[in-house]
């Protein structure tokens, strides 16, 4: 702050009272750090993962399809016995 406030001819105090120009400052002298930039999945190991989801869908569906009929043969049952 006091080689900000120098070069620009002003007092530190003032410099310090001017919150856009203390956040500026601050910034400046403590940078972020960056982040690497993420790398970019190859086409193979994409078209990889679109086959594992592909066949989680093929799993799921599987399930729900023998779920339902677990359900339907339930309430069958449940429906012939109280028929009795």
């Amino acid at each position: 702050m006091t080689t900000v406030a120098e070069a620009a001819g002003v007092s530190r105090s003032w410099l310090y009272r001017q919150t856009d120009l203390h956040f500026e400052i601050a910034r400046h002298r403590h940078p972020a750090p960056t982040l690497p930039r993420p790398e970019r999945a190859s086409s193979d190991s994409q078209h990889q993962r679109i086959e594992n989801m592909n066949d989680e869908i093929r799993r799921l569906n599987a399930e729900i399809i023998s779920l339902r009929q677990q359900l339907a043969e339930h309430y069958g049952h449940q429906r012939a016995d109280n028929l009795t």
